[in-house]
């Protein structure tokens, strides 16, 4: 008896899980002929929420550490190397798409 109990309630716990998930497109429609759904168990803004929060644990953690750069020449040279690969990837990306249509 205890058996059956224990499989009803993880089927419960498993269709109650699955229906709080939500279906979600993961492709546009027709772009590339695949039209796919995927199933997300956390929302866009759950996931933005634990992001922050684990971010600011981590940098936290950092701090106390001493494991932070406080080097304002580090992090001036730091920040123009980033800008410079930003630049050459969205660039990189414009022409992917521009070749994408032809």
């Amino acid at each position: 008896m205890q058996k059956f109990w224990k499989k009803t309630l993880t089927a419960v716990l498993t269709v109650a899980a699955l229906a709080g998930c939500a279906q979600v497109n993961t492709t546009q429609s027709g772009v590339v002929g695949i039209n796919r759904k995927q199933t997300m168990f956390l929302s866009a803004q759950e996931v933005e929420q634990l992001s922050a929060k684990s971010y600011a644990q981590q940098v936290t953690q950092a701090r106390q550490s001493g494991k932070l750069n406080r080097d304002p020449q580090l992090t001036a040279r730091v920040r123009r190397v980033a800008k410079r690969l930003i630049a050459r990837w969205a660039h990189s990306a414009r022409m992917r798409c521009a070749g994408a249509g032809t």
